[in-house]
């Protein structure tokens, strides 16, 4: 009697392991990016695509914008696919299931290569060969980052330089020229300031994420309030410098500069609130706040476009 039973046993344990490793093997290949990030990182491609439209002094077809500003996500999107098929080769998750084997290895990498290639083809069918050349300094800072990110103060330059990247191919993407070159130096100071700031507030308020990644945690402490301030001051100055030469309307100083003053405010001082640092879900609501942020102001430059007679629909 008991022989049947240790079979039967075993063979539900072989199938569990075959499930498993079904699974694993679907995970690795269907392994898509991280929604909230890619916004992270479109939104200031939206920002330089209003400048380029801006400064060019040419009115637009707001189906022509809308054409540019899709293919900026699909890249940004592929760019930060081949980043998380390069991050599940080289650090994985804890605890996973089927192990790190030669054979899975070799699987990675091979999702990995499909996964770069494939953001090849698109940047190449969207935008031609020329553009694999500016986009290449956010693959490489991208994947940089993997190195780096466990020292603190060098992963938020890497993070924020290869956020910053993709402004260049955004601009040329958009018409732009170089001879704008002041403006899209603020535009891409802005972006790594915001960055940087939230790549603080979202390790001081998630100290699960923090424990879970291996990385340092940053209380609230005074240090972090003073960090977080600076920056919020560094966005603010670099926001409005690039408003006043940009002559932006009364308008965009209110919905834009004024609007952001009032959210950067806003989390910090959640910083002091005890309950809500408790909160797990405290660090993802503090990005999330930051990508409707960062989405309302590219509304703010829609309408600011729109009402200067740029953008004709």
């Amino acid at each position: 009697m008991g022989r049947p039973s240790s079979s039967l046993a075993q063979s539900g344990l072989h199938d569990s392991r075959n499930t498993s490793h079904v699974r694993s093997v679907l995970s690795d290949i269907f392994l898509l990016p991280n929604p909230a990030l890619v916004f992270i990182v479109w939104c200031p491609t939206v920002w330089t695509t209003c400048l380029a439209c801006h400064a060019s002094g040419k009115p637009i077809q707001a189906v022509d914008v809308s054409i540019l500003l899709l293919k900026n996500f699909v890249i940004v999107a592929s760019i930060y696919s081949s980043y998380c098929a390069l991050n599940n080769l080289i650090n994985g998750s804890p605890g996973e299931d089927p192990p790190r084997t030669p054979w899975r290895m070799a699987f990675l990498f091979l999702v990995y290569l499909f996964r770069l290639l494939g953001t090849v083809d698109v940047i190449y069918y969207l935008q031609g060969q020329d553009f694999l050349l500016l986009c290449l300094p956010c693959c490489v800072m991208s994947s940089l980052y993997l190195l780096v990110k466990r020292i603190k103060a060098l992963r938020q330059f890497v993070l924020a330089s290869s956020v910053g990247s993709v402004l260049l191919p955004a601009l040329i993407n958009s018409g732009g020229k170089m001879e704008w070159r002041e403006e899209v130096i603020l535009i891409g100071l802005f972006t790594m300031f915001w960055i940087i700031y939230i790549d603080i507030l979202h390790k001081a308020m998630d100290s699960t994420h923090s424990a879970l990644a291996s990385t340092h945690y940053l209380s609230p402490s005074p240090t972090t309030h003073l960090a977080l301030t600076l920056l919020s001051l560094l966005q603010l100055t670099t926001l409005s410098i690039y408003s006043y030469q940009t002559n932006k309307s009364p308008h965009f100083w209110i919905l834009g500069v004024g609007v952001w003053i009032v959210n950067n405010v806003w989390h910090i001082s959640d910083l002091r609130n005890v309950d809500w640092l408790w909160n797990e879900m405290s660090g993802r609501v503090a990005v999330q706040r930051n990508i409707w942020l960062g989405l309302w102001l590219c509304g703010a430059e829609m309408c600011e476009l729109w009402v200067g007679g740029g953008l004709v629909f």
